[in-house]
């Protein structure tokens, strides 16, 4: 893997909706709009920014709660709330009729987005996508509605937001985490510790809404690549294959020994396969 990563990822902000929000903007041409899934951020597009950077436009952009965006208190964290979130600043930067990449989260944004605006979207790409699960285990629907005071702050702290508990979390979304580096796995935990983190992803479990809008994925008539690790612990595979059936217009990829994040564990491949198709 090349010797890129970097312990500090910082680009620009813009204000939608009272909310500083941080995006990382590269190149020059189409815009292309990267967004990352739950848990990530801007960052884990570090292996595609660059080549993709050399045909488009490319805005990298970080979620509210995520990166280095904003963590307020409150509602406004649902995917719904996401979509609109991405449709405000699509419209905000000017960036028009745009083509659309989304890992995990991100996917299901775009597909809502297809949904809701389609006219905002040109070609979409789906990297490990959710769209299907609707459920959550109870006791994590449990644990996002008990205040966050002090106990519940300590049992997560002291349960999930330990540098090695988090750094496994990280490696299992890779068939092969010997693939990265300590230094990599610093940048993906650096804003995890920021201020209103916790509060913010607990907010998100109170309005999980995946799997939404998964009986009208059929109407979405957008150009689509789906792009699949067929080890992924994450997504299942096969929920991959269903959005190759659902979607009219879609063409599905799989990488062989690959786990969620197959836009960086394999980001030579996955470079080719979405240039050659936004081509």
């Amino acid at each position: 893997m090349i010797n890129q990563p970097q312990s500090v990822w910082k680009g620009h902000f813009i204000q939608i909706d009272g909310v500083r929000i941080h995006y990382v903007v590269k190149g020059e041409g189409k815009p292309l709009v990267l967004v990352h899934g739950l848990g990530a951020y801007s960052f884990t597009w570090r292996y595609n920014i660059d080549e993709l950077a050399r045909s488009y436009q490319v805005f990298a952009v970080d979620l509210k709660g995520f990166g280095y965006s904003e963590k307020p208190l409150g509602s406004g964290y649902s995917i719904d709330d996401h979509v609109q979130m991405m449709e405000k600043f699509i419209t905000r930067m000017g960036l028009g009729r745009v083509d659309y990449i989304g890992s995990s989260m991100g996917g299901e944004i775009g597909l809502r987005l297809c949904l809701k605006n389609p006219r905002l979207i040109g070609r979409l790409v789906l990297v490990g996508s959710s769209g299907y699960r609707d459920k959550l285990p109870i006791w994590v629907k449990l644990l996002g509605h008990l205040p966050y005071k002090s106990f519940i702050k300590r049992f997560i702290r002291n349960k999930y937001l330990k540098e090695d508990v988090l750094a496994e979390m990280v490696k299992g979304a890779y068939y092969n985490p010997d693939v990265l580096t300590p230094e990599e796995i610093k940048a993906y935990l650096n804003p995890i510790y920021s201020q209103g983190f916790e509060e913010s992803y607990l907010c998100m479990l109170r309005e999980f809404d995946f799997g939404k809008y998964k009986d009208s994925y059929q109407q979405i008539q957008h150009d689509s690549l789906i792009l699949a690790g067929e080890n992924d612990r994450v997504i299942p595979l096969e929920q991959s294959h269903r959005l190759r059936e659902d979607l009219p217009n879609s063409q599905l990829v799989t990488f062989s020994n690959c786990g969620h994040f197959l836009h960086e564990e394999k980001w030579e491949e996955t470079n080719h396969h979405i240039l050659d198709f936004l081509r």
